[in-house]
């Protein structure tokens, strides 16, 4: 009886608990909009612009091959990186992974905004 009692409290009721905490998760997350929505995203080249040229020109150029158009491109361009050889782009997971997989692009990863948690701080 005793053993029964251990294995409820210590295996039962805690995957009852998880169970139903991962459920109360899905109810919340959005439906697979997340798939196609357009996020920022960062993109490290392998190689500086051509000397001469003007850098936002040469990512723009990188961009309209997964965005479609040179219009298209200036609109997704968000940031043109001055030290590192590599922009940030707004863009959806699809176009991302066509990106990441051109010659010259070394990586691109989604940004993520972090935010600093201030805790429970008493004003003084």
């Amino acid at each position: 009886m005793q053993a029964a009692l251990v294995f409820a409290f210590m295996i039962v009721l805690p995957s009852i608990f998880f169970i139903t905490n991962a459920q109360v998760d899905d109810a919340n997350s959005p439906v697979s909009s997340a798939d196609t929505e357009e996020q920022i995203y960062i993109v490290y080249l392998s190689e500086k612009p051509p000397k001469g040229q003007d850098p936002e020109d040469h990512y723009t150029k990188i961009l309209s091959s997964v965005v479609g158009s040179e219009k298209a491109a200036k609109d997704a361009l968000v940031y043109s990186y001055g030290i590192i050889p590599g922009f940030a782009a707004r863009l959806n997971p699809d176009q991302a992974t066509r990106l990441d997989e051109q010659a010259g692009v070394s990586y691109v990863i989604k940004d993520i905004k972090y935010e600093l948690d201030h805790g429970n701080r008493i004003n003084a």
